[in-house]
């Protein structure tokens, strides 16, 4: 486990009022994480921790007396475009097995463009190209958005950014692409 963190000391006229800033806290286990963010939020001489880059799913904010104390603000860090779908859809791992066929819209890369049957396992999966009907219809940027799993089918099917063809395709969708933890960037690029 390790933190990169910076004070910011300061006084008033009733004592310390100095803050921490948090770049980043990385652990390998759930408990060296709670004794990490313990003695981050212990630091002496300290009144505010302030958290620069954390995923939006950490555990943190059920670590706290108080989650609406954390003030978390949600921003983008990374953004994934799929320059060859069929091949970035064969290298990922699945939360089950199903078949579903995109048909997915891509003005700037064409060859994206077109019916992609996803045969889908937990190990892997199977793509190719194909006239049968789609299960869901959506843009190439869409699909990036969901390729790592940090947005599902049925957000962006309620936005009107996913169509779904076959009836229940959206909820299977999701159950393919779901991840036991959302993507996160810790690094700046």
């Amino acid at each position: 486990m390790h933190a990169r963190y910076r004070m910011h000391p300061d006084w008033d006229d009733r004592g310390p009022k100095g803050a921490i800033e948090v770049h980043e806290a990385l652990a390998l286990t759930p408990d060296a994480e709670r004794e990490l963010w313990g003695y981050l939020f212990s630091v002496d001489l300290t009144v505010q921790t302030r958290i620069r880059n954390l995923p939006v799913d950490s555990p943190l904010r059920f670590m706290l007396a108080d989650q609406r104390s954390l003030g978390m603000t949600v921003t983008d860090a990374l953004w994934v475009r799929l320059v060859d779908v069929p091949e970035a859809l064969s290298r990922r791992t699945y939360g089950a097995s199903d078949r579903v066929v995109f048909e997915v819209r891509d003005g700037f890369l064409p060859w994206n463009s077109g019916r992609w049957e996803l045969e889908a396992t937990p190990d892997g999966g199977r793509v190719s190209r194909t006239q049968a009907n789609p299960d869901l219809a959506l843009t190439a940027a869409d699909m990036g958005a969901i390729y790592l799993g940090g947005v599902r089918f049925g957000e962006l099917a309620l936005a009107g950014r996913v169509e779904e063809q076959t009836p229940g395709a959206v909820a299977r969708a999701d159950a393919l692409f779901c991840t036991a933890l959302a993507p996160w960037c810790p690094g700046g690029f």
